[in-house]
């Protein structure tokens, strides 16, 4: 009796002549996880063999979706050989395993744990701080807030930055995509004059620059009356002309 890697010996063949044998396949399994979130499961997402190795999914290249439930994958019923495993990448999500981007993979046994993990894209809300009373010299020193429950004053916890006294710039980065309400806090003395709302609504995905905000200093009145003090006694009296 002869035996061969991949094979496996089921028994003499009907006509007792020949030896009978089964091609042994294989499986590669793992799960998708959400580096944000605790790696949490992530379902939904497609995991193919790229068969080409082009480093994207083409017709013809098995893919399978993740499980809803617990993010898991499996491709089943392999032949021995290597085969580079990748997952397509979704809008607003990066890949921080494995570092590569892919696995080569090979099965004989089987092959468990090729896990992807993802984290979404992070972006940045930059902008500057201008004197609107002279032409527009850059204000240092102001601080600039996310308006996280858009109460219309900066809370302890919420996100602050201050402007840089050489250009008046200022950035918050790391940001998850979505929506940020963007304000300052009003120094003493000072009207903002952009924006006319106050604030900003800026939705990230990409960066947003511009975000920028001008202030311009209060201004006052000096009122008076004049009068004839007949009897100079300092104050105006009835009858007094005026």
């Amino acid at each position: 009796m002869s035996t061969q890697s991949g094979l496996s010996y089921t028994g003499l063949a009907t006509d007792g002549e020949v030896e009978d044998y089964r091609i042994d396949t294989y499986s590669i399994c793992g799960h998708k996880y959400d580096g944000d979130n605790n790696n949490a499961p992530l379902g939904g997402w497609e995991i193919y063999i790229d068969s080409n190795s082009n480093g994207s999914w083409d017709e013809g290249e098995p893919k399978v979706t993740t499980d809803n439930s617990d993010g898991s994958y499996c491709f089943t019923n392999l032949l021995p050989g290597t085969y580079r495993i990748r997952e397509i990448l979704q809008n607003g999500w990066s890949i921080s395993s494995p570092s590569a981007g892919y696995y080569d993979v090979t099965v004989g046994p089987n092959a468990t744990g090729i896990d992807f993990i993802n984290t979404r894209n992070r972006y940045s809300i930059c902008g500057h701080k201008y004197d609107g009373d002279n032409n527009n010299a850059p204000l240092g020193g102001w601080e600039i807030y996310i308006d996280s429950n858009s109460n219309g004053s900066w809370d302890e916890g919420e996100p602050k930055v201050t402007t840089d006294n050489s250009d008046g710039s200022y950035c918050f980065t790391n940001l998850l995509p979505g929506t940020y309400r963007i304000r300052e806090i009003l120094q003493n003395g000072w009207s903002i004059s952009s924006p006319s709302a106050g604030y900003y609504d800026v939705t990230v995905g990409p960066n947003a620059t511009g975000i920028d905000f001008i202030n311009t200093r209060n201004r006052y009145s000096i009122c008076g009356h004049k009068w004839n003090d007949i009897n100079n006694n300092g104050t105006w009296d009835t009858g007094e002309p005026g």
